[in-house]
């Protein structure tokens, strides 16, 4: 890990994939060889890979009756690795999230204003040209998100943007842009809450985006905040975007305070220390 490995190269076996593989960074080559590993019947119809083994473990017969029930549980639940490390982006309402995404793409990939620009959810990920897919093409490529596909009205409020960029650790990482979160009268296109949930199953990161500007505290924010830290408080990370702007020293540690102890006051949703 480090910055030390970011130009290395190995050659790592790669069915079907030849030089091209081979020439990418270390990293991204062990992500990829991981999510190959776990299911590689599409190269081989006679391979072994651990979705086949998954499979027959939860297959509720005699055999599996003598198998551990923790070991059955994990075989039922178990989940594809991604080829890259996928951080889901959640926060109230202009705390900053697609303005993020733009700065680590170092690409206008999102629209960035204190209107509501972001009314769906945006995957932004690497490809091998700029594009757009938009919701049926997306749900249908990702088999993690047939569940969405499923939901009232998402279909039509997904799409995926794929950049060129080689930016920082960008051919890495996924970044999936969800709508700021606010209270009052906004109806939105679908049921975000669940949706929110639904993804951040399948995250590596959420990042919790606050705005201290008088909207970090917003309570359907906060609420999501405490219900997806319920199962997934390990890999939830918090950010105070534009704290430059929250008034003098004073101020700006009266924020902190005020949001840490809403946060403290709901459990695990409470940041490290």
């Amino acid at each position: 890990r480090g910055s030390s490995h970011k130009d290395k190269q190995i050659s790592m076996p790669a069915k079907g994939k030849g030089a091209e593989d081979r020439t990418k960074p270390v990293a991204e080559q062990i992500l990829v060889e991981a999510a190959r590993i776990y299911d590689a019947r599409q190269e081989d119809t006679d391979s072994k890979d651990l979705k086949t083994y998954a499979g027959f473990l939860s297959k509720q017969d005699a055999f599996t009756k003598h198998i551990p029930a923790d070991l059955l549980e994990r075989a039922i639940n178990m989940r594809p690795p991604r080829d890259r490390i996928t951080c889901l982006l959640i926060g109230n309402h202009s705390a900053g999230k697609s303005s993020f995404v733009n700065w680590y793409v170092g690409e206008k990939i999102q629209n960035e204003s204190v209107a509501i620009e972001t009314a769906g959810v945006t995957i932004v990920r690497r490809g091998k040209q700029r594009a757009t897919w938009k919701g049926p093409q997306t749900v249908s490529a990702f088999p993690h998100l047939a569940s969405l596909g499923e939901m009232t009205g998402v279909k039509d409020f997904i799409q995926t943007e794929f950049s060129l960029s080689l930016e920082r650790n960008f051919p890495l990482v996924e970044f999936i842009d969800t709508p700021g979160l606010t209270d009052g009268t906004l109806k939105y296109p679908f049921d975000v809450d669940s949706v929110i949930y639904e993804l951040a199953e399948h995250a590596t990161m959420v990042m919790v985006f606050l705005d201290p500007i008088g909207k970090a505290l917003v309570s359907r924010c906060m609420n999501v905040v405490e219900k997806l830290a319920l199962n997934h408080s390990a890999k939830m990370s918090y950010y105070l975007t534009k704290f430059d702007t929250a008034g003098n020293e004073v101020d700006r540690t009266n924020v902190v305070s005020q949001i840490v102890q809403e946060l403290q006051g709901r459990g695990r949703a409470a940041p490290p220390p």
